[in-house]
C-alpha cells in the first residue's frame, strides 16, 4: 500500500507546498500485520519520486494499492 502526506507553509496570502511525505506499508503473504518498507521526503509528488522509493525495495511488488493521486 502506498501513499503521500503534503505538508503546507501558511502565510497571510498563500500556501506554498514545504514537502511531502511517500510511505510504503506492505504485509507478507498469509500475514494480518503490515510493516513500514520505505519513506521518502521531497519537494514534489511525482511519478519520479514515487519510482525513486521503490527502486530501494528489493523485488517486484506482486499488487500495489493506492488512492491514485
Amino acid at each position: 500500500m502506498c501513499d503521500s502526506t503534503n505538508y503546507f507553509y501558511f502565510d497571510l496570502a498563500s500556501r506554498t507546498q514545504a514537502f511531502a511525505v511517500l510511505a510504503v506499508w506492505d504485509y507478507e503473504a498469509r500475514s494480518t500485520r503490515g510493516r513500514l518498507r520505505a519513506r521518502h521526503a521531497t519537494h514534489t509528488v511525482k511519478n519520479r519520486d514515487w519510482a525513486e522509493l521503490f527502486e530501494q525495495l528489493p523485488g517486484t511488488p506482486a499488487l500495489v494499492v493506492c488512492d491514485g493521486a
